[in-house]
């Protein structure tokens, strides 16, 4: 992972659009913000973003400027960006981050006309990595340029970092006897280093073993108390009448919206029946047989009046 730091002064809106940019990458991420006003907006700005922003005084930068490259380098910072950085950058922070210090100059060369520069070195006379001029039409736009050409810029300088160098393992001799190079570690341990957490080889979780062949492992499943179990048919009970022919018979000769439902209730019954519900289909069965008396005394009662109508008039 590349990490970079970056060195603000004022409102900090190009480093806020870099943290939005990086801080949740796994390749890239804003590990740090260095300040040199203690109320910088920048402070502000980023106390919701989970970087961590420290300020040194004037003074450190001046006088005592040794802490901040140790600082950078204690967290293995790659790239140093400065964001409207007020004061020069300190001899011995330029020199330690040589070719690793990206500055990004904004000029204004005519009215509305930006030109945007961004070198990569350890001098006022760095190697340019990148150059832009372009047009805003208002303050907002130009905003809006500046962040977009401080992302491109990081992305130009990452991609011209000098290769990373690794230490090699010491070997030399101490009184004439050579010392071994460390025995490389684990994959597990390295985990364990990085998590803070003990590592112990002997209390590893083992795989367990595979199932033997000709064995097969039955889980249980949990049941829905409200739903019905199948039965099997010798120990089911006899299907209760469907009344189906009943019901059409209500439907076409006596009163029709009774017949309807008598039908609804005669089909349900043999449903639920194989649907192992032997209760739920005695109830439909009882509630067609009810639906078809319901539909048969309303014909003969409509059929009864209706013959005196047709006599009276």
């Amino acid at each position: 992972m590349k990490r970079i730091a970056i060195l603000a002064s004022a409102d900090g809106l190009n480093a806020d659009r870099l943290v939005e940019e990086f801080h949740d990458g796994n390749r890239v991420r804003i590990d740090i913000v260095l300040t040199d006003h203690e109320d910088a907006g920048v402070i502000k700005r980023l106390e919701h973003r989970g970087v961590p922003v420290t300020f040194f005084p004037r003074k450190v930068w001046d006088e005592q400027p040794v802490q901040i490259p140790e600082l950078l380098s204690a967290r293995e910072i790659d790239l140093v960006v400065l964001d409207g950085f007020s004061q020069p950058v300190p001899e011995l922070i330029a020199s330690r981050f040589a070719g690793r210090l990206l500055k990004i100059e904004v000029k204004h060369s005519e009215p509305n006309s930006l030109t945007l520069t961004a070198s990569l070195s350890a001098d006022e006379a760095g190697v340019i990595i990148d150059e832009f001029v372009s047009t805003a039409d208002d303050k907002r736009a130009e905003t809006d340029l500046v962040a977009e050409f401080y992302r491109k810029a990081v992305y130009a300088a990452l991609h011209k970092l000098p290769a990373s160098e690794k230490t090699e393992p010491k070997t030399t001799p101490v009184s004439g006897i050579p010392v071994p190079p460390p025995v490389p570690t684990s994959t597990d341990r390295e985990w364990a280093n990085r998590l803070g957490v003990q590592y112990n080889p002997e209390k590893v979780a083992e795989v367990p073993p595979p199932i033997p062949v000709g064995h097969s492992r039955t889980y249980a499943t949990p049941q829905n108390p409200q739903q019905h179990t199948s039965q099997s048919p010798q120990d089911m009970p006899p299907m209760p009448s469907t009344y189906l022919l009943w019901s059409v018979l209500a439907l076409v000769l006596c009163c029709m919206i009774p017949g309807i439902v008598a039908v609804i209730f005669s089909a349900q019954v043999s449903s639920r029946y194989y649907r192992g519900d032997i209760e739920g289909s005695r109830r439909a069965s009882r509630m067609a047989e009810i639906w078809i008396i319901v539909s048969f005394v309303l014909g003969v009662l409509s059929a009864t009046l209706y013959l005196p109508m047709m006599l009276i008039k």
